[in-house]
């Protein structure tokens, strides 16, 4: 948000609460419009807009708003718009819906599947080797790693998320922090179907 945008804001602020803002003089008003500058200066002006006038719609005090209100009203918006979040049981079962089909269409399966569960997964391989192990097997072994790992990925996202609209934090550190994140999630899945195959050839061997 501009300098110039944010006195816009503040003029239609001093139009809700006229009382409030007719002993403001010149000097005061400006040290006002800096700091409110300053503090969303990283933040999209309509989104900015929207959460003022949100706030004067709703407010039955009869009280400007503070910084930190608007902040939290722009939260409010923001996770309003977010898609519903799939849980990490529904994201399991969407695992093991494409693990069935998976020993000759793998790709095509992963292909279906949502992106942070992709991700979480890593690759087409990892869900065909999937595919070739029993139910019980993967429930047991597989499933207590993939939840783990599922809500990590979806709490950190929502973390990085928080962080960048707050302090305005390169996008290109953003993605290099979730990346080194995810792969070492990855590694621990990648670790539990290795382990896992191991014991399935051994169970071979021995005609189980």
């Amino acid at each position: 948000m501009t300098r110039e945008q944010t006195q816009q804001v503040l003029l239609n602020l001093k139009k809700a609460y006229p009382f409030f803002y007719k002993d403001i003089g010149p000097d005061e008003g400006e040290e006002i419009a800096d700091l409110w500058y300053e503090m969303f200066e990283d933040d999209d002006v309509a989104l900015v807009v929207k959460a003022v006038k949100l706030f004067i719609k709703s407010d039955s005090k009869g009280f400007p708003p503070v910084i930190g209100v608007i902040k939290a009203k722009m939260e409010e918006i923001i996770e309003a718009s977010r898609p519903k979040s799939i849980s990490e049981f529904e994201a399991w079962q969407m695992v093991k819906d494409a693990a069935r089909n998976s020993l000759y269409n793998s790709k095509k399966e992963f292909d279906k599947l949502p992106p942070i569960i992709q991700r979480v997964i890593g690759d087409y391989y990892t869900l065909r080797s999937w595919a070739e192990m029993d139910m019980d097997r993967l429930e047991t072994i597989i499933q207590p790693g993939f939840i783990k790992s599922y809500k990590t990925v979806c709490e950190q996202e929502n973390n990085y998320d928080k962080l960048a609209r707050h302090v305005g934090i390169n996008s290109e550190i953003q993605n290099k922090a979730l990346k080194d994140h995810l792969n070492g999630e990855n590694d621990k899945l990648y670790y539990l179907r290795t382990k896992n195959d191991s014991r399935a050839l051994r169970s071979r061997g021995r005609g189980i």
